[in-house]
């Protein structure tokens, strides 16, 4: 459908009450075989969830206008806990806004607040983090994204239409000091960093 094809991030249909124009079994039609960025996102996430080891510990963190966090800290990946996390993700709507920087922060913040010997959020940390109970501390981030960093401390102009070279500029500088201090925090707390992007998203900030 052309939605898709032009990059909608979802779709949304309204049923006039005489049904002239769009029946309910259009709906389940439309359902089968519009995929949207988030439908994909959504998709890829649920299967990694259901595919994680027992053993693991896992959280979620969305990040639109707000940032939120499906549990306060990581939780064991056994089956009432995957499907609750299913649950979540079937739930999650579209957003106009990405947090970027927000949602690295609340998932760093775990491992950070993890530790016994965590600083203090006005201090910057001087050496690896190494005290505390390591089982509730994240080891690994998975970053998936479909767009840019339009919310948050780290954040473009707000652009109508194309951006204009000074705009790609600024966001461009804005992003990389966004990088610095993510990839700081992520070697203090020895977390692995992986970014997976889905349709138009800004690949120079994931490469990083």
């Amino acid at each position: 459908m052309l939605v898709e094809l032009a990059g909608a991030d979802g779709v949304v249909v309204h049923l006039r009450e005489d049904r002239r124009h769009i029946q309910e079994r259009d709906l389940r039609l439309f359902k089968e075989i519009i995929k949207t960025k988030l439908d994909l996102a959504r998709a890829e996430l649920i299967r990694t969830v259901e595919g994680l080891d027992p053993r693991t510990k896992f959280t979620i963190v969305t990040c639109a206008s707000a940032v939120n966090a499906w549990t306060e800290g990581v939780v064991e990946a056994d089956e009432k806990n995957k499907k609750e996390a299913v649950k979540y993700l079937e739930g999650l709507k579209g957003a106009s806004q990405t947090n970027i920087y927000g949602a690295f922060d609340k998932a760093l913040s775990i491992t950070e607040n993890a530790y016994a010997d965590s600083p203090k959020k006005d201090k910057k940390p001087k050496g690896p983090i190494t005290g505390g109970p390591e089982d509730l501390a994240v080891d690994t981030i998975y970053y998936l994204t479909d767009g840019y960093a339009t919310e948050g401390k780290f954040q473009g102009p707000k652009v109508r239409g194309k951006a204009t070279q000074e705009q790609a500029d600024q966001y461009r500088v804005e992003m990389d000091a966004m990088c610095v201090e993510i990839l700081e925090r992520a070697e203090v707390g020895a977390i692995r960093i992986h970014t997976i992007g889905i349709g138009q998203h800004d690949f120079k900030t994931l490469d990083k």
